[in-house]
């Protein structure tokens, strides 16, 4: 609330015409506001002077969110010019005129709030939220009907009948597709704007896929711990998941009970170093065939919320007694990850966390993470202290993700 207090004492001081939407008798997250364009360019200043980051506009050209990453996250999602759906802007400049003071900030005049939940409901929702319900039933009773209906008419026809049913508290009644189809009729703009933004809509809403974010390093480094971490706070600000994508588990072919075959023999007669280089050479496209359909298993979560992985199908280079030239033939098959973290530290520290393998074998592994590190821009972490780290990891995925637009 303290935030918001300062950035909207801020516009008012300044003279910005602006009005809280939506939503505003507990103000956190993102706030719906509208500003008018005159005042559009101060208002930014004050944003960007204050922390907030700019996001890239959507589908919508007149709609455009700032947000601020600190101990949480807040934000506003500016509507320029008036009241709009996606460009189709239905209430105007004439909000900001007859805007009144609620706390320490403006918001609309009680006819112009009971106009947009009406209209905001029927062209942006398709139904009537309960809380919208509530709010209509009560505003109704402190509104000037007549100005009301001259509003409404402009989209929509037997508005008496709108009214009548909000009075009645009988909105569940109302035929939603029916008002929205007489709103399509009545103002053909409705129906350019959407058809103009539809493209864009399509891919950001539906087909862009969600970023994957990365963790990466040796065996002992904190990768599963910071997934963790990352996964716990990012939940709160987006949809995640963590997904394993090395090759040590969760495989879908039956490389790792093969191996195991493998090695059990391994370890009971010496095999010439020239058979197991070329064995493991023939097993190797098989392990990048598993981590193929494991990744495109990842590429379906990933139309609906963010990917965390706990390593990734570069593993393939971690693989022992193959050409180096084949490893990175395989690796060249997957895309580099949106966001990569690289987590490292000292072979003996390494060795004192996770004992599974050989100070030799910590070395190799990370000059290839290094390799690694490199191809993806990854950002390097020596990772000494957890929740130090984690916070990093945090910031800068949510830095990616706001920068980014997702």
């Amino acid at each position: 609330m303290s935030q918001y207090l300062k950035i909207f004492n801020e516009f008012n001081k300044n003279d910005v015409k602006y009005v809280v939407l939506r939503n505003y008798d507990i103000l956190k997250g993102s706030v719906d506001v509208s500003i008018s364009k005159s005042s559009y360019n101060v208002a930014e200043k004050i944003l960007l002077t204050n922390g907030f980051i700019k996001r890239p506009k959507r589908f919508s050209s007149i709609h455009q969110g700032f947000q601020k990453i600190g101990d949480e996250i807040i934000g506003l999602d500016i509507q320029i010019g008036g009241v709009s759906w996606n460009d189709f802007i239905y209430l105007n400049d004439e909000i900001f005129i007859e805007r009144k003071k609620y706390n320490f900030f403006y918001v609309m005049s009680n006819e112009h709030q009971f106009c947009m939940y009406v209209i905001h409901s029927i062209l942006g929702k398709r139904y009537f939220k309960e809380k919208y319900k509530i709010i209509l039933y009560g505003l109704i009773e402190d509104v000037n009907v007549d100005k009301v209906k001259v509003i409404l008419n402009k989209l929509f026809f037997f508005v008496g009948n709108i009214l009548y049913l909000i009075r009645q508290k009988r909105l569940n009644e109302l035929n939603v597709s029916l008002m929205f189809m007489q709103a399509l009729f009545k103002n053909p703009k409705i129906i350019i704007h959407n058809f103009l933004i539809f493209p864009k809509w399509l891919y950001l809403e539906k087909l862009r896929l969600n970023p994957m974010i990365c963790l990466i390093g040796p065996d002992g480094a904190g990768k599963t711990t910071m997934c963790q971490n990352l996964s716990k706070n990012l939940i709160n600000f987006r949809d995640c998941e963590v997904v394993y994508l090395g090759r040590g588990k969760k495989n879908i072919l039956p490389v790792k009970k093969i191996g195991n075959i493998y090695k059990s023999q391994e370890s009971k007669r010496k095999i010439p170093s020239v058979f197991k280089k070329m064995l493991y050479s023939v097993a190797a496209p098989i392990y990048t065939l598993d981590l193929l359909f494991r990744y495109l298993k990842v590429i379906r979560k990933r139309l609906n919320k963010i990917i965390i992985t706990d390593r990734y199908c570069s593993d393939i280079l971690m693989m022992n007694n193959v050409p180096f030239f084949l490893r990175k033939i395989l690796l060249s098959l997957f895309p580099k990850p949106d966001l990569t973290f690289f987590l490292y530290n000292t072979p003996e520290k390494l060795i004192s966390r996770k004992k599974e393998n050989s100070i030799q074998e910590r070395e190799r592994q990370l000059k290839l993470f290094t390799y690694l590190a490199d191809e993806f821009d990854a950002e390097r972490i020596k990772t000494n202290d957890i929740k130090k780290d984690s916070n990093f990891v945090f910031n800068r995925s949510i830095e990616f993700i706001v920068n980014k637009g997702y």
